[in-house]
């Protein structure tokens, strides 16, 4: 993701694991921000043992090495969206299976790109924003790879307006111009 390789932490991050045969998967990591650098660091992993080694290992890992590499939180939709896209084919499914039901539910129960993007928090109702954080986060590797996408991230931070920093990383002059496949009705 980033091409070079990270600087030693100051602490470890304890990893909590229940791993059982028809246990759901999922998982957490947290830190705090404290001068650029996260510490405090505490995960908790569970599922099949499967599951916990193809994906939510995975992506709880994306976790950390994000939060090393900027020093900061992430908006949600590329924190969440780069890390599913580390997990195996089969959850990557799900979040496009996800992405369709809620697109096509009347009411559509998606997110706006004008309301996603900028959001630090999560919603209340937090499926929809998982399959579209996915899908969007999707197209933009396929248009650039990992480096653009830590890229783009990197420019959007500082001011956060990342319909600003399309243009410059993507050539995409507007959100709009994102296929509503890949994420929600598009209303800006």
């Amino acid at each position: 993701w980033l091409g070079h390789e990270l600087p030693p932490w100051q602490s470890i991050c304890p990893i909590r694991v229940s791993a059982q045969p028809n246990l759901a998967a999922g998982g957490a990591t947290s830190f705090g921000f404290h001068r650029g650098r996260p510490l405090g660091w505490a995960m908790q992993i569970q599922g099949s043992r499967e599951r916990v080694l193809d994906s939510v290992l995975p992506h709880e890992v994306l976790h950390t090495v994000f939060a090393t590499h900027f020093g900061q939180p992430l908006p949600r939709w590329a924190d969440e969206g780069a890390c599913t896209t580390v997990e195996h084919q089969s959850e990557q499914a799900r979040q496009r299976d996800l992405l369709t039901r809620f697109l096509t539910t009347r009411p559509s129960r998606g997110i706006a790109f004008n309301q996603m993007f900028p959001m630090r928090e999560y919603p209340r109702d937090i499926l929809p924003l998982y399959a579209q954080r996915y899908s969007v986060t999707q197209f933009l590797l396929a248009r650039g790879g990992t480096r653009t996408f830590v890229k783009f991230v990197e420019r959007g931070l500082p001011s956060r307006n990342w319909e600003a920093t399309l243009p410059d990383t993507y050539s995409i002059r507007h959100t709009s111009h994102i296929p509503a496949s890949r994420n929600t009705e598009i209303q800006t």
